[in-house]
């Protein structure tokens, strides 16, 4: 019996950027850096990764990957790049419009920026309102839609070129657990024990018919 091989989520964000291996790449509120050690394994040879609460131990300067304590408007290791990605970390960001401004300032001309963030009057957000898991309050400070991002875009002067929707089944039993009271780390939640209830086979179901 062979085992199929499934590919990484990031090679298909990438895979739709054009981006080479040896090409200038910036992610934006990077953490610790787990995406781009990914990359790195990967091939990719030209990397940085900047969070302003980076913690010390992870601080790495040499190197194909460079993980640096800074913000997006702090003099950056390059001048330009050829792809910035705000992996889940623009919907953090309280000042969209800078933002844009300070990224168009960092790309190449013709080059790319990825964004993956949560997205507002989806059909997820519009069910659950309050209770949409991923509003996240207070650590969400602007939850966009699609068109507060088309606007950003026109206004930046970048070209909107693709909106993929990627989001998985956490949406629905995240919002359901929050409509119940049950904290995502709660011993009754999904992510704590995938065993516990009915409730969560059924909101995965869901998912699954709705995909």
């Amino acid at each position: 019996m062979s085992v199929g091989y499934k590919v990484p989520e990031y090679i298909t964000w990438l895979k739709r950027t054009g981006i080479g291996y040896g090409d200038a790449i910036l992610d934006v509120g990077s953490g610790n850096g787990d995406i781009l050690t990914k990359m790195l394994q990967a091939g990719f040879t030209n990397l940085c990764g900047i969070d302003p609460f980076l913690k010390e131990e992870f601080i790495s300067a040499n190197g194909n990957l460079k993980l640096l304590e800074r913000s997006i408007f702090d003099k950056q290791e390059r001048d330009s790049f050829d792809l910035v990605m705000l992996n889940h970390s623009f919907e953090h960001m309280d000042d969209p419009q800078a933002i844009f401004q300070r990224v168009s300032e960092l790309l190449k001309p013709a080059k790319m920026l990825l964004i993956r963030t949560p997205v507002n009057r989806s059909f997820a957000s519009k069910k659950y309102k309050a209770n949409w898991v991923d509003m996240d309050p207070p650590g969400h400070l602007v939850v966009h839609s699609n068109k507060s991002i088309q606007l950003l875009t026109d206004k930046n002067g970048f070209v909107l070129e693709q909106v993929v929707y990627d989001s998985t089944a956490f949406q629905f039993w995240g919002s359901e657990q929050y409509i119940k009271g049950i904290p995502l780390y709660h011993p009754q939640s999904y992510s704590v024990n995938k065993k516990n209830t009915s409730l969560y086979r059924k909101a995965d179901s869901r998912m699954e018919t709705a995909s």
